[in-house]
Protein backbone atom coordinates (compact mmCIF):
# COMPACT_ATOMS: atom_id res chain seq x y z
CA UNK A 1 0.00 0.00 0.00
CA UNK A 2 2.83 2.39 0.86
CA UNK A 3 4.37 1.97 -2.58
CA UNK A 4 1.00 2.56 -4.25
CA UNK A 5 0.47 5.76 -2.27
CA UNK A 6 3.99 6.91 -3.16
CA UNK A 7 3.30 6.17 -6.84
CA UNK A 8 0.07 8.17 -6.62
CA UNK A 9 2.00 11.04 -5.05
CA UNK A 10 4.56 11.01 -7.86
CA UNK A 11 1.82 10.91 -10.49
CA UNK A 12 0.12 13.84 -8.80
CA UNK A 13 3.38 15.81 -8.82
CA UNK A 14 3.80 15.15 -12.56
CA UNK A 15 0.23 16.29 -13.23
CA UNK A 16 0.74 19.38 -11.11
CA UNK A 17 3.76 20.26 -13.25
CA UNK A 18 1.86 19.52 -16.46
CA UNK A 19 -1.02 21.73 -15.37
CA UNK A 20 1.43 24.47 -14.44
CA UNK A 21 2.88 24.33 -17.95
CA UNK A 22 -0.61 24.55 -19.46
CA UNK A 23 -1.54 27.46 -17.21
CA UNK A 24 1.66 29.30 -18.13
CA UNK A 25 0.40 29.54 -21.72
CA UNK A 26 -2.70 31.35 -20.47
CA UNK A 27 -0.94 34.00 -18.41
CA UNK A 28 -1.28 37.68 -19.24
CA UNK A 29 2.34 37.87 -20.39
CA UNK A 30 1.92 34.94 -22.79
CA UNK A 31 -1.40 36.33 -23.98
CA UNK A 32 0.11 39.76 -24.56
CA UNK A 33 2.86 38.30 -26.72
CA UNK A 34 0.36 36.47 -28.95
CA UNK A 35 -2.03 39.42 -29.05
CA UNK A 36 0.83 41.73 -30.01
CA UNK A 37 1.81 39.45 -32.90
CA UNK A 38 -1.68 39.32 -34.39
CA UNK A 39 -2.40 42.99 -33.75
CA UNK A 40 0.75 44.14 -35.53
CA UNK A 41 -0.02 41.85 -38.46
CA UNK A 42 -3.51 43.37 -38.69
CA UNK A 43 -1.99 46.84 -38.58
CA UNK A 44 0.35 45.91 -41.43
CA UNK A 45 -2.53 44.49 -43.47
CA UNK A 46 -4.55 47.67 -42.98
CA UNK A 47 -1.53 49.75 -44.01
CA UNK A 48 -1.31 47.73 -47.23
CA UNK A 49 -4.94 48.54 -47.96
CA UNK A 50 -4.26 52.21 -47.34
CA UNK A 51 -1.24 52.19 -49.67
CA UNK A 52 -3.39 50.61 -52.35
CA UNK A 53 -6.10 53.25 -51.89
CA UNK A 54 -3.51 56.00 -52.40
CA UNK A 55 -2.66 54.58 -55.82
CA UNK A 56 -6.24 55.02 -57.06
CA UNK A 57 -6.56 58.61 -55.81
CA UNK A 58 -8.12 61.19 -58.09
CA UNK A 59 -8.94 60.44 -61.71
CA UNK A 60 -7.79 56.87 -61.63
CA UNK A 61 -7.23 55.23 -65.00
CA UNK A 62 -6.70 51.52 -64.85
CA UNK A 63 -3.43 50.28 -66.33
CA UNK A 64 -2.51 46.62 -65.99
CA UNK A 65 1.14 47.44 -66.63
CA UNK A 66 1.38 49.72 -63.57
CA UNK A 67 4.23 48.15 -61.56
CA UNK A 68 3.40 50.13 -58.42
CA UNK A 69 -0.12 48.76 -58.51
CA UNK A 70 1.17 45.23 -58.99
CA UNK A 71 3.62 45.58 -56.09
CA UNK A 72 0.92 46.99 -53.80
CA UNK A 73 -1.46 44.14 -54.64
CA UNK A 74 1.27 41.55 -54.12
CA UNK A 75 2.09 43.05 -50.72
CA UNK A 76 -1.60 43.13 -49.82
CA UNK A 77 -2.10 39.45 -50.66
CA UNK A 78 1.09 38.54 -48.78
CA UNK A 79 0.03 40.49 -45.68
CA UNK A 80 -3.38 38.85 -45.41
CA UNK A 81 -1.96 35.44 -46.20
CA UNK A 82 0.43 35.91 -43.29
CA UNK A 83 -2.38 37.02 -40.97
CA UNK A 84 -4.42 33.96 -41.91
CA UNK A 85 -1.43 31.72 -41.24
CA UNK A 86 -0.98 33.33 -37.82
CA UNK A 87 -4.63 32.69 -37.05
CA UNK A 88 -4.23 29.08 -38.23
CA UNK A 89 -1.20 28.60 -36.00
CA UNK A 90 -2.88 30.11 -32.98
CA UNK A 91 -6.03 28.09 -33.58
CA UNK A 92 -3.87 24.96 -33.70
CA UNK A 93 -2.19 26.01 -30.47
CA UNK A 94 -5.50 26.61 -28.73
CA UNK A 95 -6.72 23.26 -30.01
CA UNK A 96 -3.61 21.57 -28.64
CA UNK A 97 -4.08 23.25 -25.27
CA UNK A 98 -7.70 22.18 -25.23
CA UNK A 99 -6.83 18.58 -26.17
CA UNK A 100 -3.99 18.43 -23.64
CA UNK A 101 -6.28 19.76 -20.92
CA UNK A 102 -9.02 17.25 -21.72
CA UNK A 103 -6.46 14.42 -21.81
CA UNK A 104 -5.03 15.53 -18.47
CA UNK A 105 -8.48 15.47 -16.93
CA UNK A 106 -9.88 12.32 -18.53
CA UNK A 107 -6.82 10.11 -19.03
CA UNK A 108 -4.76 11.10 -15.99
CA UNK A 109 -6.57 12.95 -13.22
CA UNK A 110 -9.72 10.84 -13.20
CA UNK A 111 -7.90 7.45 -13.22
CA UNK A 112 -5.63 8.75 -10.45
CA UNK A 113 -8.66 9.88 -8.51
CA UNK A 114 -10.19 6.41 -8.91
CA UNK A 115 -6.93 4.80 -7.76
CA UNK A 116 -6.77 7.02 -4.69
CA UNK A 117 -10.41 6.29 -3.90
CA UNK A 118 -9.66 2.57 -4.13
CA UNK A 119 -6.70 2.97 -1.75
CA UNK A 120 -8.88 4.96 0.63
CA UNK A 121 -11.47 2.18 0.67
CA UNK A 122 -8.82 -0.45 1.34
CA UNK A 123 -7.23 1.59 4.11
CA UNK A 124 -10.66 2.30 5.56
CA UNK A 125 -11.31 -1.44 5.77
CA UNK A 126 -7.87 -2.00 7.31
CA UNK A 127 -8.49 0.76 9.84
CA UNK A 128 -11.80 -0.78 10.82
CA UNK A 129 -10.29 -4.27 11.14
CA UNK A 130 -7.26 -2.98 13.02
CA UNK A 131 -9.44 -0.96 15.37
CA UNK A 132 -11.43 -4.09 16.12
CA UNK A 133 -8.17 -5.95 16.79
CA UNK A 134 -7.09 -3.16 19.15
CA UNK A 135 -10.34 -3.44 21.08
CA UNK A 136 -10.07 -7.24 21.28
CA UNK A 137 -6.41 -7.15 22.34
CA UNK A 138 -7.13 -4.39 24.83
CA UNK A 139 -9.87 -6.52 26.37
CA UNK A 140 -7.44 -9.45 26.49
CA UNK A 141 -4.86 -7.27 28.26
CA UNK A 142 -7.47 -6.14 30.77
CA UNK A 143 -8.54 -9.75 31.36
CA UNK A 144 -4.97 -10.96 31.81
CA UNK A 145 -4.19 -8.08 34.18
CA UNK A 146 -7.26 -8.94 36.23
CA UNK A 147 -6.23 -12.62 36.34
CA UNK A 148 -2.68 -11.69 37.35
CA UNK A 149 -3.98 -9.48 40.16
CA UNK A 150 -6.19 -12.31 41.41
CA UNK A 151 -3.34 -14.82 41.15
CA UNK A 152 -1.01 -12.45 43.05
CA UNK A 153 -3.56 -12.28 45.84
CA UNK A 154 -3.92 -16.06 45.81
CA UNK A 155 -0.14 -16.51 45.83
CA UNK A 156 0.28 -14.20 48.81
CA UNK A 157 -2.40 -16.10 50.69
CA UNK A 158 -0.80 -19.47 49.93
CA UNK A 159 2.64 -18.14 50.85
CA UNK A 160 1.29 -16.94 54.19
CA UNK A 161 -0.25 -20.34 54.88
CA UNK A 162 2.93 -22.13 53.86
CA UNK A 163 5.05 -19.95 56.11
CA UNK A 164 2.76 -20.52 59.06
CA UNK A 165 2.75 -24.28 58.50
CA UNK A 166 6.54 -24.35 58.30
CA UNK A 167 6.92 -22.37 61.55
CA UNK A 168 4.58 -24.76 63.40
CA UNK A 169 6.41 -27.75 62.09
CA UNK A 170 9.85 -26.43 62.98
CA UNK A 171 8.83 -25.41 66.53
CA UNK A 172 8.34 -28.85 67.98
CA UNK A 173 10.92 -30.42 70.21
CA UNK A 174 13.11 -33.01 68.49
CA UNK A 175 12.90 -35.33 71.47
CA UNK A 176 9.16 -35.29 71.45
CA UNK A 177 9.23 -35.81 67.75
CA UNK A 178 11.24 -39.02 68.36
CA UNK A 179 8.71 -40.39 70.82
CA UNK A 180 5.67 -39.10 69.08
CA UNK A 181 5.71 -38.47 65.37
CA UNK A 182 5.57 -34.76 64.87
CA UNK A 183 3.02 -35.15 62.22
CA UNK A 184 0.74 -36.79 64.64
CA UNK A 185 0.96 -33.98 67.15
CA UNK A 186 0.89 -31.32 64.49
CA UNK A 187 -1.97 -33.12 62.92
CA UNK A 188 -3.79 -33.04 66.24
CA UNK A 189 -3.14 -29.33 66.54
CA UNK A 190 -3.49 -28.21 62.86
CA UNK A 191 -3.96 -30.58 59.99
CA UNK A 192 -2.58 -27.97 57.62
CA UNK A 193 0.75 -28.12 59.48
CA UNK A 194 1.28 -31.81 58.77
CA UNK A 195 4.15 -32.71 56.45
CA UNK A 196 1.66 -33.72 53.77
CA UNK A 197 -0.14 -30.40 54.03
CA UNK A 198 3.14 -28.48 53.84
CA UNK A 199 4.08 -30.39 50.72
CA UNK A 200 0.67 -29.66 49.22
CA UNK A 201 0.99 -25.96 50.03
CA UNK A 202 4.43 -25.87 48.45
CA UNK A 203 3.07 -27.54 45.34
CA UNK A 204 0.18 -25.09 45.26
CA UNK A 205 2.53 -22.10 45.61
CA UNK A 206 4.77 -23.44 42.86
CA UNK A 207 1.80 -24.09 40.60
CA UNK A 208 0.46 -20.58 41.15
CA UNK A 209 3.92 -19.14 40.51
CA UNK A 210 4.16 -21.08 37.26
CA UNK A 211 0.69 -20.02 36.21
CA UNK A 212 1.49 -16.44 37.17
CA UNK A 213 4.68 -16.53 35.11
CA UNK A 214 2.74 -17.83 32.11
CA UNK A 215 0.05 -15.19 32.58
CA UNK A 216 2.65 -12.45 32.78
CA UNK A 217 4.29 -13.76 29.62
CA UNK A 218 0.88 -13.81 27.91
CA UNK A 219 0.28 -10.26 29.15
CA UNK A 220 3.62 -9.10 27.74
CA UNK A 221 2.81 -10.66 24.39
CA UNK A 222 -0.68 -9.14 24.41
CA UNK A 223 0.72 -5.71 25.27
CA UNK A 224 3.31 -6.04 22.51
CA UNK A 225 0.52 -6.96 20.11
CA UNK A 226 -1.55 -4.01 21.33
CA UNK A 227 1.37 -1.61 20.85
CA UNK A 228 1.99 -2.99 17.36
CA UNK A 229 -1.71 -2.66 16.50
CA UNK A 230 -1.78 0.93 17.74
CA UNK A 231 1.37 1.72 15.78
CA UNK A 232 -0.23 0.16 12.70
CA UNK A 233 -3.36 2.21 13.35
CA UNK A 234 -1.32 5.41 13.47
CA UNK A 235 0.44 4.41 10.24
CA UNK A 236 -2.88 3.67 8.52
CA UNK A 237 -4.35 6.95 9.73
CA UNK A 238 -1.32 8.79 8.32
CA UNK A 239 -1.78 7.03 4.99
CA UNK A 240 -5.48 7.93 5.02
CA UNK A 241 -4.53 11.55 5.75
CA UNK A 242 -2.09 11.59 2.83
CA UNK A 243 -4.76 10.18 0.53
CA UNK A 244 -7.30 12.75 1.69
CA UNK A 245 -4.80 15.52 0.95
CA UNK A 246 -4.12 14.02 -2.48
CA UNK A 247 -7.83 13.80 -3.15
CA UNK A 248 -8.32 17.43 -2.16
CA UNK A 249 -5.44 18.48 -4.40
CA UNK A 250 -6.84 16.44 -7.28
CA UNK A 251 -10.19 18.16 -6.87
CA UNK A 252 -8.44 21.54 -6.96
CA UNK A 253 -6.42 20.50 -10.02
CA UNK A 254 -9.59 19.20 -11.63
CA UNK A 255 -11.24 22.57 -11.14
CA UNK A 256 -8.22 24.30 -12.65
CA UNK A 257 -8.21 21.95 -15.62
CA UNK A 258 -11.93 22.47 -16.13
CA UNK A 259 -11.33 26.23 -16.09
CA UNK A 260 -8.59 25.87 -18.72
CA UNK A 261 -10.85 23.66 -20.84
CA UNK A 262 -13.64 26.25 -20.64
CA UNK A 263 -11.21 29.03 -21.55
CA UNK A 264 -9.75 27.14 -24.48
CA UNK A 265 -13.24 26.17 -25.65
CA UNK A 266 -14.21 29.84 -25.70
CA UNK A 267 -10.93 30.75 -27.37
CA UNK A 268 -11.45 28.13 -30.03
CA UNK A 269 -14.89 29.48 -30.84
CA UNK A 270 -13.63 33.07 -30.95
CA UNK A 271 -10.54 32.15 -32.95
CA UNK A 272 -12.56 30.15 -35.46
CA UNK A 273 -14.87 33.13 -35.97
CA UNK A 274 -11.97 35.54 -36.46
CA UNK A 275 -10.06 33.07 -38.62
CA UNK A 276 -13.10 32.75 -40.87
CA UNK A 277 -13.25 36.53 -41.10
CA UNK A 278 -9.56 36.75 -41.96
CA UNK A 279 -9.86 33.91 -44.45
CA UNK A 280 -12.60 35.82 -46.27
CA UNK A 281 -10.42 38.96 -46.20
CA UNK A 282 -7.49 37.00 -47.68
CA UNK A 283 -9.79 35.54 -50.34
CA UNK A 284 -11.04 39.00 -51.26
CA UNK A 285 -7.44 40.24 -51.46
CA UNK A 286 -6.50 37.36 -53.76
CA UNK A 287 -9.62 37.90 -55.88
CA UNK A 288 -8.93 41.62 -56.21
CA UNK A 289 -5.32 40.97 -57.19
CA UNK A 290 -6.34 38.32 -59.70
CA UNK A 291 -9.05 40.52 -61.17
CA UNK A 292 -6.80 43.55 -61.52
CA UNK A 293 -3.67 41.79 -62.73
CA UNK A 294 -5.10 38.91 -64.75
CA UNK A 295 -8.72 39.14 -65.84
CA UNK A 296 -9.57 42.85 -65.80
CA UNK A 297 -9.97 44.91 -68.94
CA UNK A 298 -9.61 48.63 -69.47
CA UNK A 299 -13.23 48.99 -68.39
CA UNK A 300 -12.34 48.19 -64.74
CA UNK A 301 -13.57 51.26 -62.85
CA UNK A 302 -12.43 53.11 -59.78
CA UNK A 303 -15.71 52.25 -58.07
CA UNK A 304 -15.04 48.56 -58.66
CA UNK A 305 -11.57 49.05 -57.18
CA UNK A 306 -13.00 50.85 -54.12
CA UNK A 307 -15.63 48.18 -53.71
CA UNK A 308 -12.94 45.49 -53.75
CA UNK A 309 -10.94 47.36 -51.11
CA UNK A 310 -14.03 47.73 -48.92
CA UNK A 311 -14.79 44.03 -49.32
CA UNK A 312 -11.45 43.39 -47.63
CA UNK A 313 -11.71 46.21 -45.07
CA UNK A 314 -15.09 45.01 -43.84
CA UNK A 315 -13.53 41.68 -42.88
CA UNK A 316 -10.60 43.18 -40.97
CA UNK A 317 -11.03 42.87 -37.18
CA UNK A 318 -10.52 46.24 -35.53
CA UNK A 319 -8.52 47.14 -32.45
CA UNK A 320 -7.10 50.41 -31.06
CA UNK A 321 -3.89 49.88 -33.03
CA UNK A 322 -5.18 49.35 -36.58
CA UNK A 323 -8.26 51.57 -36.23
CA UNK A 324 -6.14 54.64 -37.04
CA UNK A 325 -4.92 53.06 -40.27
CA UNK A 326 -8.48 52.00 -41.06
CA UNK A 327 -9.66 55.59 -40.60
CA UNK A 328 -6.91 56.87 -42.90
CA UNK A 329 -7.85 54.25 -45.49
CA UNK A 330 -11.56 55.11 -45.45
CA UNK A 331 -10.98 58.86 -45.54
CA UNK A 332 -8.61 58.32 -48.45
CA UNK A 333 -11.28 56.39 -50.36
CA UNK A 334 -13.86 59.12 -49.74
CA UNK A 335 -11.56 62.06 -50.43
CA UNK A 336 -9.93 60.32 -53.36
CA UNK A 337 -12.90 61.15 -55.55
CA UNK A 338 -12.03 64.84 -55.30
CA UNK A 339 -14.80 67.03 -56.68
CA UNK A 340 -16.58 64.02 -58.10
CA UNK A 341 -19.51 62.68 -56.14
CA UNK A 342 -18.70 59.57 -54.17
CA UNK A 343 -20.95 56.70 -55.26
CA UNK A 344 -23.68 56.18 -52.66
CA UNK A 345 -22.80 52.52 -52.09
CA UNK A 346 -19.14 53.36 -51.49
CA UNK A 347 -19.97 56.28 -49.20
CA UNK A 348 -22.43 54.26 -47.13
CA UNK A 349 -20.05 51.37 -46.61
CA UNK A 350 -17.08 53.62 -45.82
CA UNK A 351 -19.05 55.71 -43.31
CA UNK A 352 -20.27 52.55 -41.59
CA UNK A 353 -16.70 51.39 -41.13
CA UNK A 354 -15.61 54.86 -39.99
CA UNK A 355 -18.21 54.71 -37.24
CA UNK A 356 -16.79 51.40 -36.04
CA UNK A 357 -13.18 52.60 -36.21
CA UNK A 358 -14.07 55.76 -34.26
CA UNK A 359 -15.01 53.65 -31.25
CA UNK A 360 -11.36 52.74 -30.83
CA UNK A 361 -9.72 56.13 -31.44
CA UNK A 362 -9.64 57.14 -27.74
CA UNK A 363 -8.35 53.75 -26.60
CA UNK A 364 -4.72 52.82 -26.14
CA UNK A 365 -3.86 49.34 -27.35
CA UNK A 366 -3.67 47.03 -24.36
CA UNK A 367 -4.47 43.32 -24.60
CA UNK A 368 -5.33 43.17 -20.90
CA UNK A 369 -8.08 45.74 -21.39
CA UNK A 370 -9.78 43.82 -24.15
CA UNK A 371 -9.31 40.19 -23.28
CA UNK A 372 -6.01 38.66 -24.20
CA UNK A 373 -5.33 36.19 -26.90
CA UNK A 374 -5.09 32.95 -24.92
CA UNK A 375 -5.73 34.89 -21.71
CA UNK A 376 -9.38 35.88 -21.49
CA UNK A 377 -8.42 38.59 -19.02
CA UNK A 378 -11.54 40.66 -19.59
CA UNK A 379 -12.13 43.52 -17.15
CA UNK A 380 -15.71 44.12 -16.03
CA UNK A 381 -15.09 47.86 -15.66
CA UNK A 382 -14.59 48.20 -19.42
CA UNK A 383 -18.28 49.08 -19.76
CA UNK A 384 -17.91 52.02 -17.40
CA UNK A 385 -14.40 53.31 -18.08
CA UNK A 386 -13.09 52.12 -21.44
CA UNK A 387 -15.96 53.16 -23.70
CA UNK A 388 -14.90 56.04 -25.97
CA UNK A 389 -16.10 59.52 -25.10
CA UNK A 390 -19.66 60.13 -26.24
CA UNK A 391 -20.26 56.41 -26.72
CA UNK A 392 -22.94 54.55 -24.88
CA UNK A 393 -21.28 51.63 -23.05
CA UNK A 394 -24.00 49.42 -24.42
CA UNK A 395 -22.77 50.30 -27.92
CA UNK A 396 -19.09 49.75 -27.12
CA UNK A 397 -17.07 47.58 -29.52
CA UNK A 398 -17.70 43.90 -28.96
CA UNK A 399 -14.23 42.57 -28.29
CA UNK A 400 -12.84 39.25 -29.37
CA UNK A 401 -10.96 37.39 -26.60
CA UNK A 402 -7.70 37.46 -28.52
CA UNK A 403 -6.78 40.91 -29.85
CA UNK A 404 -9.59 43.14 -28.72
CA UNK A 405 -10.97 43.15 -32.27
CA UNK A 406 -14.46 44.25 -33.12
CA UNK A 407 -16.95 41.86 -34.64
CA UNK A 408 -18.31 44.44 -37.04
CA UNK A 409 -21.68 43.43 -38.47
CA UNK A 410 -21.90 43.67 -42.24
Amino acid sequence: MESRISDHGQSLAHMRHELSMLASTLTVDAATKRSEEISRALETGTERLYMLSVLIRGDFVFDQSDLRLKAALDQLVSAFTQITELADNQLAEVGRLNSDSIELRNAKLRPLQDGIEECKSEIGAQLEGNQQAIMTTSNTVDGLQHSINAMNNSLRSLQDKLGEAERVRDGWNIAISVLIPVWGIVGLIDENASPGAVFQLRDAVNNVRNDLHNKRRSLEQAMEGLAAAREQQAHLEHQAWRLRNMQTEIEDLGNEVTCIIEKTDALQRATVAVKQQLTVAAQHAAELSNTVLVTAHQSFTKQEFCSGILDIAEQVPLDPRNSTEMTLLLNELLSGYGSTNVPAAIESRANGLLGEAAKYQSLEWNPNMHGCWLGLTIHDDYDRQAAPSGTNPVDKPQVFPWTGSSNYKR
